[in-house]
């Protein structure tokens, strides 16, 4: 099982991509980083996603 840490535990995901795309859709709502950790813990990917300026 794989999972946002900022998702619900209800919300986790049964595979990798479905859960990059529920974390990254997050961190897009939320304006904030978005890190995706390979198994071994180090930070595999990191993306951040600004305010939308008016």
């Amino acid at each position: 099982m794989f999972h946002h840490t900022l998702l619900l535990q209800s919300e986790a995901k049964p595979d990798k991509p479905d859960a990059v795309t529920a974390g990254r859709q997050l961190a897009v709502k939320r304006a904030t980083a978005h890190l995706i950790h390979p198994k071994d813990g180090k930070v595999g990917e990191r993306r951040t996603y600004p305010c939308a300026r008016s």
